[in-house]
């Protein structure tokens, strides 16, 4: 399983964008599932009603330990403390 962040979310949304053109190619190639959690949607919503919560990700981090999954973020430095968690930057 390859859990998307709230920011790569976020990269979706924005068309034309070469960050976005690479992800969706990093998706069209993954041989995992692709998902996003109900926090990410609750964050994304937070986003758009312009209200931001200061969070360190810890529900995502759970829910992509206990499952084993790669975390696709750009927001390496909060992530990569959490132990045996998998983290990448799709967006680069």
């Amino acid at each position: 399983m390859i859990l998307l962040d709230t920011d790569s979310i976020t990269v979706l949304q924005i068309v034309g964008t070469d960050r976005r053109t690479r992800l969706l190619a990093r998706i069209a190639v993954a041989t995992e599932s692709v998902c996003v959690t109900i926090f990410n949607a609750e964050e994304q919503m937070r986003g758009w009603l312009g209200v931001r919560i200061p969070t360190r990700g810890l529900k995502i981090a759970s829910i992509a330990r206990v499952n084993d999954a790669l975390l696709a973020t750009s927001d390496r430095r909060d992530f990569e403390q959490v132990p045996g968690l998998r983290v990448a930057d799709w967006l680069r």
